[in-house]
């Protein structure tokens, strides 16, 4: 039986009443992000040639986008109606503590 995934849900609730809500599952044995089962064009910055950190191993030929901001491009998408100064509330849910 596979395990089953951590989740974690976060809530953003802004001035305007308006809800966000992001939801992340990861592996329980590797805490790898799992891949949201629809998948959206990535934007440009997800390519390992956009910005590549100085002591990353991979290689655009194995690897053309950062798995890391590959794991981050839905929540930024969703988030670029926000300003890095709005006032909103954030509520996290785990199943461990709610």
């Amino acid at each position: 039986m596979q395990p089953q995934p951590l989740v974690i849900e976060y809530s953003f609730r802004l001035q305007d009443n308006s809800e966000e809500l992001f939801t992340i599952r990861l592996d329980p044995q590797t805490l790898e992000t799992l891949p949201e089962a629809k998948a959206e064009p990535l934007p440009h910055w997800t390519k390992l040639s956009f910005s590549q950190c100085a002591s990353c191993p991979l290689t655009e030929a194995s690897s053309p986008h950062c798995p890391a901001a590959v794991n981050i491009a839905p929540i930024v998408r969703r988030g670029e109606k926000l300003l890095s100064f709005d006032v909103l509330d954030l509520q996290v849910t785990t199943a461990e503590r709610v």
